[in-house]
């Protein structure tokens, strides 16, 4: 997205916020109270969306990697599953 395009969508948004502010002013508290519920959810949809498909992009390169695994990180995952395995049964379901 080009400099220009970026900011006609700016100013398309800051538009679109004058409008709700000026309708708003009709509305009752309790209906501006729901779309700004509204709002935040979708933020924080996209953003969790956007994160999730940031770690499945990593998870998916890591997958293509087709390097050794090297020895220090082996042995250290091994040290580890060791561990795992000798913990009682009760703590490990929470691992």
């Amino acid at each position: 997205m080009d400099n220009q395009s970026r900011e006609e969508s700016g100013d398309n948004v800051l538009l679109q916020y004058d409008v709700e502010l000026e309708s708003a002013s009709s509305l009752s508290p309790e209906t501006v109270r729901n779309r700004v519920d509204t709002r935040k959810h979708r933020t924080t949809k996209r953003r969790m969306d956007s994160s999730l498909d940031d770690v499945n992009q990593k998870i998916i390169k890591y997958l293509d990697w087709n390097q050794e695994v090297h020895d220090s990180h082996h042995h250290f995952g091994m040290m580890v599953a060791d561990k795992l395995r000798k913990l009682p049964q009760r703590a490990s379901s929470y691992v």
